[in-house]
This record gives structure tokens, C-alpha cells and sequence, in this order.
């Protein structure tokens, strides 16, 4: 590894002092040697997020070769994985257009791989098509249908990005289709209620304090209908469509008509039962996690892509000035005790400075810069600063959402300046 190098960009946008960058840059350096080590072990998606990963980690690499034989065996577990279904379904995280994301990043840095993109392009489409086909089956209805993780609003994304006419691109408007259809209003309990009511999972169920027999409702971006309405600002981009528009804006107005604030910060409730939802049980208000997947940075970056799509300067100017309260707020308030992308401050970090890229607020840029050093902090140290961390909350090595090679690249955009792949699949940009 070019140590050297990598001292000098994290110092030159850091105000830690030069032992813990040091010791940062030092780590850096045995994570590389733990992933080669690993490689004949790890499966396909952890080799397909290493990959991810080596591609922002090129610039520190002394030599070209070893990436390059380290890339190409990711390259080829990934490959594998995609021959035996290893990678669950079209989904953005788990399947096929999480390899589509990571296809195009990889060609437009290594275009001798843009046969690789190609064909993967028509395998998503081909699959794509197939499950459009039958959307009148059971699955259709399921509660994972219009989200962003496993679900339509992520695949949607991914078509939005697709190659210019190809063949993802040109099944964009069916897959818009497929989530409005999902949006349509139900009738339950002798009320009419928004199409994205779902009946939870028995593991969803037994993660809330409140039942709901009948359904719930959830708000957020990594599960919710935040990611659905930041799908759909993208599409609307692709194609204004006056259905698309209109769905946007009832979006809109249910997150405005469900927030609420403590001590001056904007909140949502994460997720509620539908009893709750129609009023018959007090809505729960008091402060939450400021994460990416269920929090306030996630759902207002949600509504400022949304307001921007659609021109309203009134919703941008909301989600600008909640953010920057947010932004000013002291950090030890967000509730997080995980240095990670999706429930901790990596995430809040990729959403400062995406508000920041699109505002110019310095706020954002202080936000991102003092967090940033946080995690810079905690990946020296690790082992120590992560000790209490168990079960779910435990940091894998090889994961973007909930590992270490998402903390990596957080901290390398912030080093490099370069925006990651990965941002547009959490929906940011």
C-alpha cells in the first residue's frame, strides 16, 4: 500500500492529530492484507462488496498488479456467484441489481469490462421482465415490494441509471407502473388507507413493541416509502408523467402530515401499525436514531430530491433548513452507538455531504468533516472503540451497509473527493 499517499489526503482533510492518522493509515494497510487472506473464503456478495470496495481504495495501491489480481478474483467469485443464484433476486443489496451497479462502476474505471456490464445488463432486464409478467402473483403483495432494499424502488433506481436506450433504461416506465400499482389505496378495517400498509414479516413483527395484526405502515428510506418516493423522483426526471407526479406529492403530504418535532428537530415515526395510523392509538413522539435507513437525515434527503424534481421550492427549502438543524445538533444527541452506513454515522456522513453538494450550506461540510473524523477514529481502533458492539449490532468485515468496507469508502470520498456507486443505491444521488 502507497501509506505515504494515504497520509496525506486523510491529513489534509482531517483534524485529528498525526498518531491517530498514523495509526488509521497503518490499519488500512493490515485490512488489505486481511482481505487477501480471506479471499478464497469469502462468498459471492462479500466478494462483490470487496470489489466495491477496492475500486476506492485503487489510488493507495504501490502496485497496479496486485490490485489488479485482487480485483479480478473478486471479479470472478462475483461471476460464479451470478452462475449458482447466489445473489437473491433483482434487488439493489442482495441481487442482481446490486451486480449492475457495481458492472458500471467497474467499466467506467476499467472500460475493457464493459462487455461484462453489457451482458449483465440484459440478464437484470431479462429477469426483470419475467417477474413484471407475473405481478398479479402473491409476491407482488408482500411487504417488500415497494422498498428500496428489497424491493422495486431500489431495482428502479438502478433502470433510471441504466446504459442510455438499454435495456434496463427501457423497462423503466414498468417498473414505475409496478410501484404505483403497489400505492393504490386499500380498504382495511372499513377505511380506505394508502396502498403501502403491509402486513409485517413474523421476524418484523417480533422487532416492534406494538403489534399489528392488520398491517403497519412504515416511513423510512431503507425499508419504507421514503425509498419509494426517492425512486420515483428519479423516474420522474427520466419521464414526467402527471400519475408519477401526482403519487409524489400525496407522498409528500403523508410525510408532512406525520412528522413531528422534539426540542425543534423534525421527526417521523419509523413504523406504526394501522390502527395508530387511522387514529385510534397515540402516535408515539419523542426523539430517534438520526440514521440513514430509519431517521430524519434519510426521509429529508427523500423529500429534498423529490422537491427538487418537481419544483417545489417550498418542501426543498424545508428539507434544507431541517437538515441544517439537524446538522448543527451535537453529535453525541443522534442516538447511534455503530460507526456503520446504514444505522450509524457513516450514513449521516454520505447524506451531509450530498445536501452539501447540492446546497453549497457550509453547515453540512462541518457536519460530514467532524464525523468523518469520528470514523476515522473508530477504524484505527477498533478493535477497542467496537468491543461492546454484539449480535446484530456486530460490524462485519466485508458488507457495505453493515461492514467495514462501507465505513472505508465513506471515509475515501471524503479523502478523494470522488463520489461513490454506492450512493446511488442508497438513494442520496
Amino acid at each position: 500500500m502507497n501509506l505515504s499517499k494515504m497520509y496525506r489526503d486523510i491529513s489534509a482533510h482531517s483534524s485529528l492529530d498525526t498518531q491517530v492518522l498514523e495509526d488509521f493509515v497503518q490499519e488500512n494497510d493490515v485490512f488489505i492484507q486481511t482481505l487477501k487472506d480471506d479471499l478464497e473464503k469469502i462468498y459471492p456478495r462479500e466478494a462483490a462488496d470487496a470489489l466495491s470496495f477496492l475500486l476506492y481504495a485503487k489510488p493507495y495501491f504501490s502496485s497496479v498488479q496486485e490490485w489488479e489480481e485482487l480485483a479480478v478474483r473478486c471479479l470472478e467469485i462475483v461471476r460464479d456467484g451470478i452462475y449458482k443464484q447466489a445473489f437473491w433476486g433483482i434487488y439493489a443489496f442482495t441481487g442482481l441489481s446490486y451486480v449492475c451497479f457495481l458492472a458500471r462502476d467497474l467499466a467506467d474505471k476499467v472500460p475493457a469490462l464493459s462487455r461484462f456490464r453489457d451482458s449483465l445488463e440484459h440478464l437484470l432486464a431479462d429477469t426483470l421482465r419475467s417477474r413484471l409478467d407475473t405481478i398479479h402473483e402473491s409476491w407482488f403483495e408482500s411487504e417488500s415490494t415497494f422498498e428500496l432494499i428489497y424491493g422495486f424502488a431500489g431495482v428502479l433506481r438502478c433502470c433510471c441509471d441504466g446504459i442510455t436506450d438499454g435495456p434496463c433504461q427501457r423497462l423503466t416506465g414498468e417498473v414505475t407502473n409496478a410501484l404505483l400499482r403497489k400505492l393504490q389505496p386499500k380498504t382495511i378495517l372499513g377505511q380506505t388507507v394508502p396502498g403501502f400498509l403491509y402486513m409485517p414479516s413474523e421476524v418484523g413483527a417480533e422487532n416492534v413493541s406494538i403489534p399489528a395484526p392488520n398491517g403497519c405502515i412504515n416511513y423510512s428510506m431503507s425499508h419504507g416509502i421514503a425509498g419509494t418516493l426517492g425512486a420515483l423522483s428519479f423516474a420522474y426526471r427520466k419521464h414526467p408523467d402527471s400519475v408519477v407526479r401526482q403519487t409524489m406529492e400525496s407522498l409528500i403530504t403523508e410525510f408532512l402530515r406525520s412528522q413531528y418535532y422534539v426540542d425543534d428537530i423534525a421527526y417521523w415515526p419509523g413504523w406504526i401499525s394501522i390502527e395508530q395510523y387511522l387514529g385510534g392509538t397515540e402516535l408515539p413522539h419523542f426523539p430517534s436514531r438520526m440514521s440513514w435507513c430509519y431517521g430524519s437525515p434519510g426521509i429529508l434527503r427523500a423529500l429534498y430530491l423529490a422537491a427538487d424534481a418537481l419544483s417545489k421550492e417550498d418542501i426543498k427549502c424545508f428539507s434544507v433548513d431541517e437538515m441544517a438543524k439537524i446538522a448543527t445538533m451535537d453529535t453525541s444527541k443522534y442516538i447511534f452507538d455503530s460507526p456503520i452506513v446504514c444505522h450509524g454515522l457513516a450514513g449521516v456522513v454520505l447524506v451531509m455531504r450530498n445536501m452539501y453538494n447540492d446546497t453549497r450550506k457550509k453547515v453540512f461540510a462541518s457536519k460530514a468533516r467532524e464525523i468523518t473524523d469520528m470514523l476515522v477514529y473508530n477504524f484505527a481502533y477498533r478493535e477497542k472503540e467496537n468491543c461492546d458492539l454484539v449480535a446484530q449490532q456486530e460490524i462485519r468485515k466485508y458488507d457495505y451497509l453493515e461492514g467495514y468496507t462501507g465505513i472505508l469508502q465513506t471515509i475515501y470520498t471524503a479523502m478523494t473527493g470522488e463520489p461513490n456507486m454506492n450512493e446511488k443505491r442508497l438513494m442520496l444521488r
